[in-house]
């Protein structure tokens, strides 16, 4: 354990698994806001990292879809569309996981069980549920990698500050 608590937990895998899959979200989030600015010249004033920053991730996605067809270029566009796609994705997946409550499962091991009768989910969220959704996150961040266009992106070009040679 990290930390010693008085809380019951889960094993030190598990929370472990929980714990890279909610980082990995933070991770596809933050890369989408952080390219925003250098990225602003082909977006509209409301895709701006400032007006984004206290939205969920849900609201970001939308927000990126929303105004997605108002970028002219097409390598920004699709990049942000994609964004606003994969962070809406991603953004349900977590809240399966930060909205689920601890059980004991089988009658042995501590874990997360997603129970929302009204959307008709229950289940619970084991390992190897969260080593699908660790594969789905690494999918989304690659796709969005493979299609970022840093071509156009301030810090990436030639002669920005970034890529100055000394």
């Amino acid at each position: 354990m990290a930390r010693p608590v008085r809380t019951s937990l889960a094993s030190d895998e598990y929370l472990i698994l929980v714990g890279q899959f909610a980082y990995m979200v933070a991770s596809v989030e933050g890369l989408l806001m952080f390219d925003l600015n250098g990225l602003k010249q082909y977006l509209p004033e409301q895709l701006r990292s400032s007006n984004l920053a206290g939205k969920s991730t849900t609201g970001i996605g939308q927000e990126f879809l929303k105004y997605s067809v108002e970028v002219a270029d097409p390598d920004v566009r699709v990049y942000i569309e994609t964004g606003g796609r994969h962070l809406c994705e991603i953004a349900r997946i977590r809240n399966h996981v930060l909205h689920a409550r601890p059980v004991t499962w089988e009658g042995v091991e501590q874990i997360l069980y997603r129970w929302r009768p009204d959307a008709g989910d229950y289940f619970p969220i084991t390992k190897d549920w969260l080593s699908d959704q660790i594969d789905t996150a690494d999918m989304l961040s690659a796709e969005l990698n493979r299609l970022r266009p840093l071509h156009k992106h301030t810090a990436f070009r030639e002669g920005s500050v970034d890529t100055q040679k000394e």
